[in-house]
């Protein structure tokens, strides 16, 4: 994707005039490729002893970019879970998680993600479930400046909690989560409704996060999902809280479309 549909407002790059040898603004350029695999392998399903194990890896790449504030990245994420039915009611998982992050930016940025976690999900009656778990998670970032590799370490307790309830025409929960990132722990409080349509479903949450510094942003998401003769289309926005590459906390906002026929 061309960077300047994709950052049309960022700022221009002060460079050199080959011709002029004058330093001169221009605008970003270049493009931008994504790409990414992934695969899940699962056994037990049905039974009350199940495993699942994941696999994720994604990669960034830049080409012909003025500016050194886009790099070329990977990640590569690997998951592994069991669950144990331990009645027709209550169900329990242990779930363990990795992640490796490289930047090829000018401070050779390396981040390693770990994340262990119990969880076990009751239903308190054939309509209505209740979730928890409770794990730590631990980032450790590398980064090298002026020469000297430094590293930062950030660790702490990770926990949801959830309630959902199956109602006429859907569903309705409520659930609340804390999650550990490279720049902090994040609280968030979520409010979910879903319908059944005729030919299709609608589905949508709203809901506050808090980071360590106290700033409180709006995170919500809504999709709509139509079944067709041959096929089918759905519609989604989602409105996140994120940390970029910088080490920063941002919003984004991401609208998809997609259609299929068979």
């Amino acid at each position: 994707a061309d960077l300047r549909y994709i950052d049309p407002l960022a700022d221009p790059v002060l460079i050199e005039d080959l011709t002029t040898g004058e330093l001169i603004l221009a605008p970003e350029s270049g493009t931008r490729t994504i790409s990414s695999y992934y695969g899940n392998y699962e056994v037990g399903i049905g039974k009350p002893l199940g495993m699942t194990l994941g696999y994720t890896h994604r990669a960034v790449d830049y080409v012909d970019t003025i500016s050194t504030r886009y790099y070329d990245s990977t990640t590569d994420r690997l998951s592994l879970s069991f669950r144990m039915d331990i009645s027709p009611v209550l169900s329990t998982t242990l779930s363990a998680s990795g992640s490796r992050y490289d930047a090829e930016n000018p401070a050779d940025t390396t981040r390693d993600s770990r994340n262990v976690s119990l969880g076990a999900t009751y239903s308190l009656d054939p309509a209505t479930k209740i979730s928890a778990s409770l794990g730590q998670s631990r980032v450790e970032e590398d980064e090298t400046f002026g020469g000297l590799r430094s590293t930062d370490l950030t660790k702490g307790a990770t926990g949801s909690l959830s309630f959902t309830r199956e109602v006429q025409n859907g569903s309705i929960g409520v659930s609340y989560s804390r999650n550990i990132t490279s720049t902090g722990k994040h609280d968030t409080l979520r409010f979910s409704r879903s319908m059944d349509l005729r030919e299709g479903s609608l589905s949508g949450s709203v809901g506050v996060t808090r980071n360590d510094s106290g700033d409180t942003s709006l995170v919500a998401d809504v999709s709509l999902q139509q079944s067709l003769p041959r096929g089918n289309w759905s519609l989604s926005l989602r409105r996140a809280v994120t940390t970029n590459d910088r080490e920063e906390d941002v919003v984004v906002t991401r609208l998809n479309a997609g259609w299929s026929q068979q």
